[in-house]
């Protein structure tokens, strides 16, 4: 006796396991947004995917619309205040830069010392828009330098430590009286100053380039010094050059 029975194949929709239901609701996002405030305030990008709300509004009621649009207005007010600044500055460098390098290549052309002398004490303050540049000997006796066409200032041995910081290469001073020893009778002119040491080799005595300004700040101690101190050696070696 023989029996048909049919093996029917499971229905897959049949028995496939239930997938757990991942939707999000808007309480969870609700939720996630009070419990991490800071969200949006990282995430700003986010908040111009918003749908604008209606424009009818209940006492109370934040427009979400007014508070993108500010917030996006004052994120470029930033950018457009930060990119002026950065331009000035760069602007400002590139000027400042251009002055010096006509300096250095003046400087390089002079045919003498005495030449090297007048391009420092009488174009430098006009290059550089400051009140005064001055050559100061440390050495009341130096005479190669007596016998220039130029005013240089001879001090006693030993006065430039009162006035050189000496932690520092280029010593930078804002909001002073001017110092008459190194810028004798124009001294209540100058309110900043630029003092560069200049070694004039050996056995040859001390001597430093005294930059004054009228600019209570043309010159302070927080400044950079690295175009300064570029200047003061190219001033060295080209002073040594005549002299030795």
């Amino acid at each position: 006796m023989s029996s048909n029975t049919t093996n029917k194949k499971p229905n897959k929709n049949s028995v496939s396991k239930k997938q757990p239901d991942k939707s999000i609701s808007s309480d969870d996002v609700k939720k996630y947004l009070q419990n991490n405030p800071q969200f949006l305030n990282d995430k700003p990008e986010l908040l111009l995917g918003i749908i604008p709300p209606e424009q009818n509004y209940g006492d109370g009621v934040i427009d979400m619309q007014v508070f993108i649009l500010k917030r996006i207005q004052n994120e470029l007010e930033k950018y457009k205040a930060r990119e002026k600044r950065l331009l000035k500055a760069a602007e400002l460098n590139n000027e400042v830069l251009g002055r010096f390098i006509k300096a250095i290549n003046m400087l390089m052309g002079a045919n003498s010392i005495e030449e090297v002398c007048q391009i420092i004490t009488l174009k430098l303050p006009h290059l550089f828009s400051i009140e005064l540049a001055t050559i100061c000997i440390e050495d009341k006796n130096y005479a190669p330098f007596q016998q220039l066409n130029v005013q240089i200032t001879l001090v006693e041995k030993g006065s430039f430590s009162s006035i050189l910081d000496h932690k520092k290469q280029i010593s930078l001073r804002s909001n002073i009286k001017g110092n008459k020893l190194v810028f004798g009778s124009a001294a209540q002119k100058i309110r900043s100053e630029a003092l560069l040491p200049i070694d004039l080799g050996p056995k040859k005595p001390n001597a430093l380039i005294a930059l004054g300004a009228k600019k209570p700040d043309e010159f302070k101690p927080s400044q950079g010094t690295d175009l300064l101190l570029f200047f003061s050696n190219v001033l060295q070696n080209v002073i040594q050059r005549w002299i030795d």
